[in-house]
């Protein structure tokens, strides 16, 4: 960027600047990169407004709605989480880091400042400027700011030449940018998630609901709530009716379409079924009463979604059923929109068991991928744990109704097991870190999620399933004791790690991917928020890069 352009845009914040560097000392460079990034949004609204869709303008309001709540939550002199003790520096490094990324991401467009030529204009205002003091009122500085950035948008639309337009305003540029913009305000609304999960942060730094709505965290921030505390009295089972019946030899891994009918209202669900013998009816209770948090509608997320974020992709739940003359539980799922009525999903385990006449696209496979581990750090950053990571967890089921392929669903949460003497079943125990291989009861940690995330992106990538790589080991030991356990891990992860370094995964995926899996294999990463931040980098964020493929 131009140092004139540069100038001017530093000459026509200063006021702003000057207020908030003398409310916010400590944060001068982040509030600095903040009020060039939102003069910078509010610019290009004005200069489109008009020729640009409604869905791009108002995308750009919310972004800079967006930052103006997370600065004031952050950056505030009394009441900014980034000013307490308890944050770890590497979180403020990261704020700092993305408000900055994000800065020099839009710096193409701040190109279009130098069309204005108002630097007289801008020295006249810059002399009446030094001459109002310091604490003057905030509200009445920002009213006067944006009105600049409106004459100067006008000034813009009136003397730019058409081609500087069609390069920076149209559709294609325009496309890019809101890409730009949700990559980069997803990952501060995700920082700023750690932040609050790590810090334990309460009154007077606890976001508000009116800050948490513009935020987008509301949801997040329920979850973060829910884990810390039991169901309310009046949360019960649900009453009502299911059209079909749910025999009491279905597997237990499958979900099965059908509708609940609740005495008001029908509608398509997917049933789980959860055995007392597995899953003890209250803790079906706290299970459903957390993952319901996740139904709520969370408004204040931008209209226009380049990609999915660092979100959990899950069904939304409705609550369960108590079926205690068949000794289970039933949770169920509002069904996807997408998904034929009579059919039930199959899962990812399935979908891989048919070979390669049902072999997802590359481009697919990176993004089942990615999903996956987004959802992983969306509930890692909710500090909860899945526990319970397999291929046969995650029903594949389109989205939309015009989606080609499937998208995973992760479902099977796991919950604390039974200590039992009798032998243990192989299969499940393909995806279990050595710390929860058979019966180690050790506190579940977010590597053993991490690792079981490992095993289902190999088979992802090598398109075969754990049953089929240990297919003789199962059939010779189907199951084995608790005095075999530490052996039989050996041995599973054994073939699992030659796999992970072998030559047919970087082949059929590529470097980056054969990476990813085996770091996954092998974290140790034990601080919370060093973890979540690098996990995002080295996993999800590498695996987003071939979505593009």
């Amino acid at each position: 960027m131009a140092q004139g352009a540069m100038d001017q845009v530093e000459a026509s914040l200063e006021v702003i600047s000057r207020t908030y560097e003398h409310v916010y000392p400590y944060f001068e460079g982040c509030t600095k990169h903040h009020l060039v990034i939102c003069a910078t949004l509010l610019f290009i609204h004005d200069v489109t407004e008009g020729s640009s869709p409604a869905p791009v303008s108002t995308a750009l309001i919310e972004y800079h709605a967006f930052l103006e709540a997370f600065a004031d939550l952050c950056f505030g002199d009394v009441t900014g989480m980034l000013r307490d003790s308890r944050v770890p520096r590497t979180l403020f490094l990261d704020v700092q880091r993305s408000l900055n990324v994000f800065n020099k991401a839009l710096a193409a467009h701040r190109e279009a400042w130098r069309y204005v030529g108002l630097a007289s204009e801008l020295k006249r205002q810059q002399t009446v400027r030094r001459s109002s003091t310091i604490t003057s009122d905030l509200a009445g500085q920002k009213k006067r700011w944006r009105e600049e950035m409106r004459q100067r948008s006008q000034i813009w639309k009136e003397r730019a030449g058409p081609d500087a337009h069609s390069f920076l305003f149209e559709r294609e540029e325009m496309d890019s940018l809101l890409e730009a913009c949700n990559a980069w305000i997803d990952r501060l609304r995700h920082t700023l998630l750690v932040i609050i999960l790590v810090g334990d942060i309460h009154s007077p730094h606890f976001p508000t609901n009116d800050q948490a709505t513009h935020l987008g965290i509301a949801q997040m921030l329920e979850r973060q709530r829910r884990l810390g505390l039991g169901p309310s009295e009046i949360y019960m089972p649900l009453t009502g009716r299911l059209r079909k019946s749910i025999g009491t030899s279905q597997p237990h891994q499958s979900l099965i379409k059908t509708v609940f009918n609740d005495g008001s209202e029908e509608m398509d669900v997917m049933v789980e079924i959860r055995p007392y013998s597995d899953t003890p009816a209250t803790s079906v209770r706290q299970l459903t009463w957390y993952l319901s948090a996740s139904s709520q509608s969370n408004a204040a997320r931008p209209r226009i979604t380049t990609h999915d974020g660092y979100n959990m992709l899950s069904l939304s739940c409705l609550g369960y059923i108590d079926d205690s003359s068949n000794a289970r539980c039933l949770i169920l799922f509002r069904s996807p929109q997408s998904h034929p009525w009579a059919s039930i999903p199959p899962s990812l385990h399935d979908l891989i068991m048919k070979g390669w006449t049902a072999k997802l696209s590359l481009t697919q496979r990176f993004k089942t991928a990615r999903t996956l581990a987004a959802s992983v750090l969306d509930i890692h950053t909710s500090g909860s744990l899945h526990s319970s990571i397999n291929s046969h967890n995650i029903p594949m089921m389109p989205r939309q109704l015009n989606d080609s392929e499937p998208s995973p669903f992760l479902l099977g949460w796991g919950v604390r097991p039974t200590p039992s003497n009798g032998p243990m079943a192989l299969d499940p125990n393909f995806y279990h870190h050595q710390s929860s291989f058979g019966q180690s009861y050790l506190p579940p940690t977010t590597a053993q999620d991490i690792y079981s995330l490992g095993v289902v992106l190999l088979e992802i990538g090598l398109w075969t399933t754990m049953s089929t790589v240990f297919a003789k080991l199962l059939d010779t030991t189907p199951r084995f004791s608790a005095r075999e356990e530490k052996a039989m891990f050996r041995k599973v992860n054994r073939v699992i790690m030659e796999l992970a370094h072998g030559p047919d995964l970087p082949r059929e995926m590529g470097v980056s991917y054969a990476r990813v899996v085996q770091r996954c294999l092998v974290w140790n990463v034990e601080d919370v928020a060093e973890s979540m931040l690098a996990f995002r980098k080295d996993v999800v964020d590498v695996l987003n890069v071939g979505c593009s493929l």
